[in-house]
Formats: C-alpha cells, sequence, structure tokens
C-alpha cells in the first residue's frame, strides 16, 4: 500500500512526539539531543554492520540462540568484507561483546556524567 511521504512523515513525526512525551520528557530533550548529536559524530563513516543489539528472550535456549545470531552475523561481516560495530552502555554488555571479538575503538562520557557509551568494533575473519 503505497503512502505519501508527507504522509509517513506526519505519522513519523507523531511517533517521535509520542516518545518524547511518554518516554523521555520534555525538559530532557535538549540533553538527549545534544548527546546523540555528539554520538554521531563518533559513529564510523565506511560501509559497515551495525548490531544493534544482540539478545533473546530468556529460555533454556538463550544463549545457543545468541551464539547462532552471532555466527550469522559474523559469516555476514565476512561474506562482505565489513566490520561489525556496536554500542553499549552496560559495562557487563562491553565485557560480552570483547570476549565475542569486538574491541573498544572509543568511549564517549558526557559532561558531568557518569554515563558512558562504548563503541566496538569486529573486523572480518
Amino acid at each position: 500500500h503505497y503512502q505519501p511521504k508527507s504522509l509517513w512523515r506526519l505519522s513519523a513525526i507523531k511517533q517521535y512526539i509520542k516518545l518524547i512525551h511518554s518516554c523521555i520528557g520534555w525538559s530532557r530533550l535538549p540533553y538527549i539531543l545534544y548527546r546523540q548529536y555528539c554520538l554521531g559524530k563518533l559513529k564510523p563513516k565506511e560501509k559497515h554492520l551495525y548490531c544493534l543489539m544482540l539478545a533473546v528472550k530468556n529460555n533454556t535456549n538463550g544463549m545457543s540462540t545468541v551464539f547462532e545470531l552471532k555466527k550469522g552475523l559474523y559469516e555476514m561481516s565476512k561474506k562482505h568484507n565489513l566490520a561489525v560495530y556496536a554500542e553499549t552502555s552496560l559495562e557487563k554488555n562491553k565485557t560480552i561483546y570483547e570476549r565475542f571479538g569486538f574491541i573498544t575503538h572509543n568511549a564517549f562520557k558526557m559532561r558531568g556524567s557518569d554515563f558512558t557509551i562504548w563503541f566496538l568494533k569486529r573486523n572480518p575473519v
């Protein structure tokens, strides 16, 4: 079903407003926008794969599913000769990514905050 771009943009704007109102809060919006601006400057410019999230629902097959996802991601990385990038704000997740062969290539810490985001990279093998 075709939707003109103007309608899509209007619906996207509505979703952003809903997100700001219900999750972020209007008073935190300038902080979040500035943080996203700074983070954007640290992201890679070259073509790459980006691992938004590597997670599964907590069940008995959880870890085997994570390993299958990781294997598929690594195969795609090798096939297309593209590095895989990820980011996390949890140190325990940073450690897991490092166990999976990622290296920390950058970190971002907002002034006056203990909040850190680590940027990780895994080269194709």
